[in-house]
């Protein structure tokens, strides 16, 4: 039995909540059962139902419920990008052969996850294929927002003064490694600070707010790229790091990148999202290269009940 060492991201969902009485946004708050009866709903649709297509690939959450831990979920993606049919390759011979997959049909790709009951951490198996990510989950699940509205008007009923706004049942942050901030640190001239966020999101910045009220009127647009710039030569930007980490509502905004230049002159791009928190589990590999998805699944919750994430 041949082993693996399988990497594992970490994100946090959370679910916000409006309060109505002292109109204040509570960001950081999770309520598992809300989460949880959102993907039992999904989990259960028939699989025609819960299939995403965006054009070229596709996703469905093939499974989700309580872990033999009850302190944790768990469950899993399967994504597959289609469309291609080419020839295959023997590895060792390299003799070729028309592949018989139709344009339909798709390399299956299972991707695991795991869910912390009481902080709503969540654990995702890193997918080489970069199918099933935090970004692709995230559009998964919004993609049937619809199909809860009912439950979220009874969850607005029964929670009062505090309310689920329009799309913000959920949120997937990205528990960020302090690797970006090092890597920012070892820039000696900084020279660029970029974010962009989509024009109709919901945000609490009143940066992007008060950028948004300013592009009032404009049509076709859906993204605000927002930047800091220091264009004298051999000048370079401070605290760029401190603005990083006080923006409000961070996983909102994508591809946060500072440019700059290393010692040796040399420019260098730092892109924040290329540095969520991870470890590595160690698991069995079959004779057809296929992992014990049980290992890697009681592997992350031995690791979390330590404490050693």
């Amino acid at each position: 039995m041949n082993h693996k060492w399988v990497k594992v991201y970490n994100y946090k969902f959370i679910t916000p909540k409006l309060d109505m009485a002292n109109s204040s946004y509570d960001d950081e708050r999770f309520d598992v059962d809300h989460l949880v009866q959102f993907l039992n709903k999904i989990v259960d649709m028939p699989i025609e139902e819960k299939i995403f297509d965006n054009g070229d690939r596709v996703m469905t959450l093939e499974s989700f419920g309580v872990s033999d831990d009850a302190d944790f979920y768990e469950g899993s993606f399967t994504a597959a990008k289609y469309g291609e049919v080419t020839n295959l390759v023997h590895r060792r011979t390299f003799v070729k052969r028309q592949s018989d997959k139709t344009i339909d049909e798709g390399d299956e790709n299972n991707i695991y996850f795991v869910i912390e009951r009481d902080t709503g951490n969540l654990f995702l198996q890193s997918d080489g294929k970069r199918l099933v990510t935090r970004n692709s989950i995230d559009k998964y699940l919004r993609n049937f927002l619809s199909v809860y509205e009912n439950e979220i008007a009874e969850i607005n009923r029964q929670i009062q003064p505090l309310m689920v706004t329009p799309k913000n049942l959920f949120a997937i942050k990205t528990v960020y490694s302090e690797s970006f901030y090092q890597e920012v640190s070892r820039l000696v001239r900084v020279k660029k600070a970029t974010m962009r966020i989509s024009f109709d999101q919901d945000v609490n910045s009143p940066v992007v707010n008060a950028i948004r009220a300013g592009a009032e009127g404009i049509t076709g647009a859906d993204t605000i790229e927002y930047s800091i710039v220091n264009r004298e030569r051999g000048g370079s930007m401070r605290r760029v790091e401190q603005l990083i980490r006080n923006l409000e509502e961070i996983n909102k905004y994508e591809n946060i990148v500072i440019e700059g230049a290393e010692e040796s002159g040399r420019s260098k791009a730092i892109k924040l999202e290329d540095h969520p928190k991870d470890f590595s589990i160690r698991v069995n590999v079959n004779e057809n290269g296929i992992i014990s998805f049980q290992e890697l699944i009681d592997g992350i919750i031995n690791r979390v009940k330590a404490g050693s994430i």
